[in-house]
């Protein structure tokens, strides 16, 4: 019975994935309509919370996700609701909740991580009017999701999160710009993004640039006034270039 019931709810899916909702629909109502089952709970919710879907139904929706983490303390449900507490389908938004939600379910699903760090990185949170920010738990946050989900999506979503951040921030560690640098650098020549390719012309830009007056700093003590022209005047040439490859790629 088991096996059967994990195969139709497979099928269901499937269906799903296309937006198929009435043979979706249609299969699962084979199963008996009290189950408890997680599955099979996640598979009903999923019919009845788009609002493209004919059996769109916020009250069954709401109940599906209930019964799937007050009951079965279930992680994809606890993902889910913190999700829609985020956004404010089916409930009103609220992040504070939503980040409850997604604690109960961020060391065992990486989308759930990835949101909370989002949470602080972005100042979803809010005092009164104020946004309110922890760009350190973000930090912390994308840097272990990264880590641990090596090639995963999220962790390579939290890869250039993680790079975005340190890109801004006003005094990064060294350690901070190298582990961004490396990062980036993996994301764009594994991943052949485009947007990371950017990203990270830029911070070599940015990083380059900052260190161009070490690069060509002398004792002038003992240079000619031709030499010390010289090296002025490759310095100039220098952030002239990087100024033309900066717009190139912005």
């Amino acid at each position: 019975m088991r096996k059967n019931t994990d195969n139709l709810v497979s099928e269901v899916m499937e269906l799903l994935k296309t937006e198929n909702y009435t043979q979706a629909y249609e299969l699962l109502s084979k199963l008996n309509k009290d189950s408890k089952d997680a599955k099979v709970l996640k598979a009903r919710y999923l019919i009845t919370s788009p609002k493209k879907s004919k059996y769109y139904n916020e009250e069954l929706a709401r109940s599906y996700l209930h019964l799937l983490t007050e009951q079965l303390h279930d992680t994809w449900g606890f993902t889910e609701l913190g999700k829609c507490y985020l956004s404010g389908v089916l409930f009103e938004a609220n992040s504070f909740l939503a980040e409850d939600m997604l604690n109960r379910s961020m060391h065992h699903d990486p989308e759930a991580k990835f949101l909370v760090a989002k949470i602080h990185a972005d100042g979803l949170h809010k005092d009164g009017d104020e946004s309110v920010k922890d760009i350190d738990e973000a930090i912390n946050l994308y840097k272990e999701l990264a880590e641990s989900e090596k090639s995963g999506r999220f962790g390579n979503m939290a890869k250039y999160a993680y790079a975005e951040i340190i890109i801004n921030k006003a005094e990064p560690t060294p350690d901070e710009q190298l582990r961004a640098f490396e990062y980036l650098l993996f994301l764009a020549t594994h991943k052949n993004s485009n947007k990371s390719k950017v990203i990270f012309a830029e911070f070599f830009i940015q990083n380059l640039r900052s260190l161009l007056p070490s690069l060509f700093s002398w004792d002038t003590k003992n240079a000619t006034e031709h030499e010390t022209l010289e090296l002025d005047s490759r310095r100039t040439a220098c952030l002239s270039a990087l100024d033309v490859l900066s717009k190139n790629i912005s």
